[in-house]
């Protein structure tokens, strides 16, 4: 959620902001923890976080939002619409994508399941610092480069498997 700090100061007036985590990241309860608090199966999905999303803006008495997300989380509101359109007024999809991974990136994203939670760390997803940050953010702004990079040395490998198991059966 942190990400979404220095963009909530940009927004016009004092809009009230509620920036979540994905399960298992953050400040997020874990996505075993989510699942048995939904009474939903204990498997890695998409619509899990769609559905904790859902969950949270209700415990808030919020009837209808505006949601952005942003990657992963671009795919977590796709399901919110999905299973939840009552609750969204309107979205924000950036840098994401509506379709299913490629089988190679199905592939890949288990394999840095597996890597983070046979090494206990988040090693495997480091190099996702070079694909988020375009070649003049990497070389003017460094520090953006070091927050990024804190970002996601502060994620635990279970946080980080349960993520990329979530991602490879969405839908397309």
């Amino acid at each position: 959620s942190r990400m979404w700090l220095d963009v909530v100061d940009l927004l016009p007036g004092e809009p009230d902001v509620i920036a979540l985590d994905l399960p298992g990241m953050g400040e997020s309860p874990t996505g075993p923890d989510v699942a048995a608090t939904l009474g939903a199966p204990d498997e890695p999905s998409i619509d899990l976080s769609g559905d904790a999303v859902a969950a949270t803006l209700r415990a808030l008495g919020i009837d209808r939002a505006v949601v952005a997300g942003l990657s992963m989380g671009g795919y977590v509101v796709m399901s919110l619409l999905a299973r939840h359109p009552e609750l969204v007024a309107g979205a924000a999809l950036l840098d994401t994508k509506a379709g299913a991974d490629p089988q190679a990136a199905r592939d890949n994203r288990l394999w840095i399941a597996d890597e983070v939670e046979k090494n206990h760390n988040v090693e495997p997803v480091l190099s996702m610092r070079r694909s988020l940050l375009g070649e003049t953010s990497r070389a003017n702004r460094e520090d953006l480069v070091e927050r990024l990079d804190t970002w996601i040395r502060d994620q635990g490998p279970a946080g980080v498997a349960w993520c990329q198991r979530a991602m490879p059966p969405r839908p397309d």
